[in-house]
C-alpha cells in the first residue's frame, strides 16, 4: 500500500529531524530532511485520505487527517 510506506517515510523523516533538535550541528542535513517532508507530506496526505472508508483503512485515515492539520499549521491556512 502506496499511502502506508508514505506514512512511514514521514515518520522517519521526523525521526530525523528530532534526532538532529539542532539545525546548527548539521544545518545542510537538517534543511534537507525539512525539505522533503514538506514536500512529502502534502501528498502522502492526499493518499492517505482517499482510502477507502473501511474499517480496515480507519487508523491511516486518521492519520491523514492529523498531518492535514500539521500541513495546514506549516502552511499558514489555519491559526
Amino acid at each position: 500500500m502506496v499511502a502506508h510506506h508514505g506514512l512511514e517515510g514521514i515518520l522517519h523523516l521526523r525521526q530525523a529531524l528530532d534526532v538532529l533538535r539542532n539545525p546548527q550541528v548539521a544545518p545542510e542535513l537538517w534543511e534537507q530532511v525539512k525539505t522533503t517532508l514538506n514536500e512529502l507530506m502534502p501528498r502522502i496526505v492526499i493518499d492517505l485520505l482517499e482510502l477507502p472508508l473501511d474499517e480496515e483503512h480507519a487508523d491511516f485515515r486518521s492519520q491523514g487527517l492529523e498531518l492535514l492539520r500539521e500541513v495546514s499549521r506549516l502552511f499558514g491556512f489555519q491559526s
